[in-house]
Formats: C-alpha cells, structure tokens, sequence
C-alpha cells in the first residue's frame, strides 16, 4: 500500500485521460441539457427531493454554461483540477434535480472527475504545462482510482448482462438500428457479455494489455455505430477509454526516488 501511494510515474497518461473525460463532459452537457430542456418543456419530471423547484429553461441554460465550460477548462487543462472538482459537483446536483437524469455514464464521469480533482491532471498535455512547465511526474494512485474504476465498470456491465433477457438478443434487437438477421442478435449478446468481462480482466495484465486495449477500441467504435443515442455512447467510450494509456504504461512499484517510475510497457 505505501508503495502505491508514493510511487509516481510521468504525466502523458494522466494528461491524455483528462482530455478525453474533458470532451465527454462536454457531450455529456449537451445531453444533459436537452433533457433538463424537455423536462421544463412540459415533460413528466421525476423529482428525486421533495421541494426542489422542477427543471426550468433558465437552469437548463445555467447548467450547460457552466458544464461547457469546466469541460472545455478541463480538455486545455486550465484551472483543470477546480474544472474537475465543478464537473463533479454539477453531476451530483443534476442526479438530485430529476430521476430521468440518472445513467451509467453520468456516474462514471462523476468519480473520474473526482479523481481527477485529486490529482496533478494538467502536470502534462496541457495549456498550463505548455506555457508554465509541467511537473516531471505525478503520484500514480489518483490514476491507479480511475483504472479500478472503469475495469469494474466493465466487469459489472458484463456480469449484469448474464441473463435471459440479454442473452436471448431482444435487447439488443431494440437497440441496433441496423437491420439484422433475427438470428444475429443471440451471437451479438454473447459477444458483448465476453467482451466486457475481458476487458474487465484483460486490462490488468501485461501480455493481454494491448489485445485488450484494441478490443475495447473495436467494442466501443461498433457500439457508437451500431446502436441508437450514439452521442451518449460517444461518451460514454471516451471516458472508458481514457485509461486504456494508464494500463498499457503502468509503473514497476518500488521506492519514490522523485523521478518518473519505471513503467512496463506491453510488446
């Protein structure tokens, strides 16, 4: 454990993943606001506190200013950790607003913000870094958060799919938008459940890294293509994959010298 929290490694990684969370903060906005928009439209609203003020137009445009902004912040890594830190604070306020606003995606971009908060995200890949100088290295437990965080995403999503209605294609018959073969969809289930739990656990060693790394790739990429609301899964596969850099460079723990850790980089 004190190796973990002591053991530094340089800032590529982390400064690509808050690139990446930065844009889908930013998509994740513009979803956001559409549905705050429609929910002030008239739409049934599903109020999670009892005396909150139902969604209106004006906190719609409230919210999506401010949301763009910490998300363009955090993408040029200005002011990125308070950027992250609003991201984050903005999540929890649109989950307590409306129950129809709750997803996946919006609470994995909550705790990878979080994380981001804690840690020196703009030290590399970034405005500051740019005209400022960026650190040589950075603490590599914040990162080590956001990995464990996206390979239990993946698990659980795999997992939550072994079941009949899953596995029987139906649900994905819903959601494709391409016209298949009937007889498409059971094979596809059974892909996706696979693929899932493979990158759940692939990602984590060394020799299956990379393999991993480009089956994710492959799954979101089919994902974003085939299936309805490709903008939320738009994001949604950038924030998974912003730590695919992170697991195909991770350090060799030992003693923190101050120095960018030495990292295993998968052939």
């Amino acid at each position: 454990m004190r190796e973990v929290m002591t053991s530094k490694i340089t800032a590529q990684g982390l400064g690509i993943a808050r690139i990446m969370v930065g844009i889908g903060a930013m998509v994740i906005a513009i979803e956001t606001a559409a549905k705050l928009g429609l929910a002030a439209n008239g739409r049934l609203t599903m109020p999670v506190l009892h005396g909150v003020p139902p969604p209106s137009l004006e906190a719609a445009s409230a919210y999506f200013v401010l949301a763009a902004a910490a998300g363009t912040f955090l993408t040029l890594g200005v002011l990125a950790r308070t950027a992250a830190g609003l991201t984050s604070v903005l999540q929890v306020a649109v989950l307590l607003w409306d129950q129809q606003t709750y997803s996946s995606h919006r609470l994995l971009l909550l705790l990878l913000c979080v994380f981001l908060a804690m840690s020196d995200c703009a030290a590399g890949w970034s405005l500051r870094s740019r005209f400022r100088g960026g650190r040589q290295a950075v603490p590599y437990w914040p990162q080590l958060l956001m990995m464990s965080q996206v390979s239990a995403c993946y698990l659980f999503a795999g997992l939550s799919k072994v079941n009949d209605s899953f596995l029987s294609g139906d649900v994905l018959r819903f959601q494709v938008w391409w016209h298949l073969p009937a007889a498409a969809f059971v094979p596809m289930a059974y892909a996706t459940v696979l693929a899932e739990i493979s990158l759940g656990v692939g990602l984590w060693f060394r020799r299956l890294r990379v393999p991993a790394v480009v089956l994710g790739f492959c799954l979101h990429l089919s994902i974003c293509l085939m299936m309805r609301e490709s903008l939320v899964l738009l994001a949604f596969a950038l924030l998974a994959m912003s730590t695919y850099p992170m697991f195909l460079r991770r350090p060799v723990l030992g003693v923190d010298t101050g120095l960018p850790a030495r990292v295993e980089v998968s052939a």
